[in-house]
């Protein structure tokens, strides 16, 4: 995974936020598929790919730098690796701290004709799909499943980040199938300094119909000093610097001490989270699947009119909201079944937690506008909808039969309108407190820093200890626990927190909303079919119990009549009832696995 070295002369430090630090070390792997014309001519298309990245590179030239931890002077390295950024929130060496190097002047690195860690062209016959070679119009056919997706044959940077590790903030690979008529186009982008506000501007830009900067022989153009296109970052990041200065040591300050309460979202106590079941191990019903389900945008905006009519007169409700609840709920109410066709009281308990969580783009966001929509970085946060009172008895409206047994109602309905509702009041909720974000930052900056103490209460307290194997203890009036870090990093041990407040592999939900991000980008690949947009937007396969993703869509959220699309995975068991005619399958206009 190690990419091109740079010399230490030359080289800048993009400041990277303490969000940046503790976000997930993954890359987020995006498949564009597009079918070929007869006249497909690969030179013209690698050429072009090429220069929308060349171009993307000029706007942004630290994408074509490294990700790399950070090297103090204790590694041996006495250059100043630790960019100031008003000492506020910037990250200056903590442990597992990552830096993002490059060399703006360095045409070799900006080149991607040079850079085959960043960009390959590659061509296969066929695509696999166990054992079984498919053409692409075939894949078409059957809604292009996810299990084609491979990220070994599709993506350049199939493994995530690994620990020690210098790894490029994004990479492209495209793949023909020569003998099937398809192109491919997998994007990996590190969440470190990618998130997915940063990847829509990202794809919009590369994908633009701006004339690139290479000349029709691919040679760098010496006259084009002038041009539009030579994006000033250094005055971006100036103006998100000052933004973000005034206002963050304030309200860090103010935030001394966070109440758990406030950050339902996370989990700091003791015990294992309960991690959804992976594509391998485990039985066969146990092991998680990922479907795709389509949706008809006629069906939703049925539900949402139903919705909407027990909205107070000024309430808002999106299509999207409606979607998520109509997902979860009939998740849970799959889960649930799915333990009593085994006998007993089923897998999950009535009175069990069911959480939803949503990730929230913070960027401009009412009260919590902190940068431009088309800044780069992390400026989002889960919103978690999960009270007191947020159990599986409620969320699926179970009831008492005449058996003192306890019942799925035949009709989903009510149950799936009234969290609707639910979701809608916890992201308004989010959006509307000007606190919000800056209790997320302060708690990031403390899991970072070895050496100062930190706090969070509601009868509850923690500190970390000031020496390099950092302990968190939690304790409240009637538990007393403590887990140690040890060598885990600050991105890790958000991450099980996070994992253990949402309970994915019991009736927890995590989803990710992607419509914007792609499906209306004009690749404008010479020689492909099609209004140069991609026939279908996919992720690399993967299975997490408990994931959702609601799919890039042609229009956005904002389209009349374009079906949406939800990927799925649970455990193959819970899949099977999901499916079932009385379950989701209602609803879903097809699924693809």
């Amino acid at each position: 995974m190690d990419g091109t070295a740079f010399p230490v002369s030359g080289t800048r430090m993009l400041p990277l936020t303490v969000l940046d630090q503790v976000a997930p070390r993954i890359y987020v792997r995006l498949v564009f598929t597009f079918r070929l014309q007869d006249g497909y001519n690969p030179d013209d298309a690698r050429k072009h790919l090429e220069a929308r990245l060349h171009h993307s590179f000029r706007r942004w030239p630290f994408l074509a730098g490294q990700l790399r931890p950070v090297i103090t002077e204790a590694d041996g390295d006495d250059s100043n690796t630790a960019a100031d950024n008003g000492g506020i929130i910037m990250d200056t060496g903590s442990r597992g701290s990552l830096e993002l190097v490059f060399d703006p002047d360095d045409t070799h690195a900006m080149d991607p004709r040079l850079r085959p860690d960043i960009f390959r062209y590659d061509a296969l016959e066929k695509v696999l799909i166990g054992g079984e070679a498919i053409s692409y119009d075939t894949l078409v056919a059957r809604g292009m499943p996810p299990s084609a997706m491979d990220k070994d044959v599709f993506s350049l940077s199939p493994q995530h980040p690994q620990p020690g590790a210098s790894c490029p903030p994004v990479t492209l690979k495209a793949t023909e199938l020569a003998g099937g008529g398809g192109l491919f186009l997998c994007f990996a982008f590190h969440h470190g300094i990618l998130d997915g506000g940063f990847i829509r501007t990202f794809l919009d830009y590369f994908a633009s119909g701006e004339e690139a900067l290479e000349d029709d022989n691919g040679d760098d153009d010496d006259d084009d000093d002038d041009d539009d296109n030579d994006y000033d970052y250094e005055a971006e990041l100036s103006s998100m610097s000052s933004l973000l200065d005034e206002t963050v040591q304030q309200e860090e300050e103010e935030h001394a001490v966070l109440r758990h309460d406030e950050l339902p979202e996370y989990d700091f106590g003791d015990g294992y989270e309960l991690a959804g079941a992976e594509t391998d191990g485990g039985t066969d019903s146990s092991r998680a699947t990922c479907r795709i389900f389509r949706f008809d945008h006629a069906v939703l905006q049925e539900l949402h009119g139903m919705a909407v009519e027990q909205q107070p007169h000024d309430g808002f409700l999106s299509t999207v909201d409606v979607l998520c609840a109509l997902v979860q709920v009939h998740v849970c109410r799959a889960r649930y079944k799915a333990g009593l066709l085994r006998g007993g009281g089923g897998r999950i308990g009535p009175d069990e937690p069911a959480a939803f969580s949503t990730a929230g783009d913070f960027r401009d966001r009412g009260a919590t506008a902190r940068r431009s929509r088309g800044s780069w970085g992390n400026m989002w946060a889960q919103v978690m909808v999960m009270d007191s009172g947020a159990t599986v008895r409620r969320l699926i409206a179970l009831h008492d039969d005449d058996n003192d047994a306890v019942a799925v109602p035949e009709d989903p309905i009510p149950a799936v309108l009234a969290q609707a509702r639910r979701i809608r009041a916890a992201i308004a909720a989010a959006g509307a407190d000007a606190d919000y974000m800056p209790k997320r930052i302060a708690l990031a900056r403390r899991l970072l820093a070895s050496d100062v103490g930190s706090s969070i209460s509601s009868s509850m307290s923690s500190s970390i200890s000031s020496n390099m194997s950092s302990s968190i203890s939690i304790s409240s009036a009637s538990t007393s626990t403590s887990i140690s870090c040890g060598d885990d990093e600050a991105h890790a041990v958000l991450g099980a927190a996070h994992g253990r407040a949402l309970q994915p592999g019991r009736a927890g939900l995590g989803c990710s909303v992607w419509a914007h991000m792609g499906a209306d980008a004009c690749f404008a690949i010479p020689g492909t079919e099609g209004d140069g947009r991609a026939d279908f937007v996919r992720k690399t396969w993967s299975a997490s119990d408990g994931s959702m993703n609601v799919m890039q869509r042609r229009g956005g959220t904002k389209a009349g009549r374009e079906p949406w699309e939800v990927l799925l995975a649970l455990r193959r068991e819970d899949m099977e009832v999901l499916c079932r005619d009385d379950e989701l399958g209602r609803w879903a206009s097809g699924w693809v696995e």
